[in-house]
């Protein structure tokens, strides 16, 4: 696909970090799939990625510490 930021570049499945953060509470995913610009870096989850990625940070987010740094886990 083409990448929706640089407008130029094109993306290629890769893996980068995740981020979420709510109040004092910081979470990192590292490893997590996604389709990553060759141009400019940008990163883009799938559906089923996003998903995923979405619950483990909330899960950590209210159960976890203040800092979460896991590893992606689909």
């Amino acid at each position: 696909m083409t990448c929706y930021t640089c407008k130029t570049g094109r993306t290629e499945p890769g893996r980068t970090s995740f981020v979420s953060e709510r109040d004092d509470r910081l979470v990192v995913i590292r490893d997590a799939p996604a389709l990553i610009c060759r141009q400019c870096g940008e990163a883009y989850f799938e559906n089923d990625a996003a998903l995923a990625l979405y619950e483990q940070a909330e899960k950590l987010l209210t159960e976890g510490e203040d800092v979460e740094i896991v590893k992606y886990a689909a």
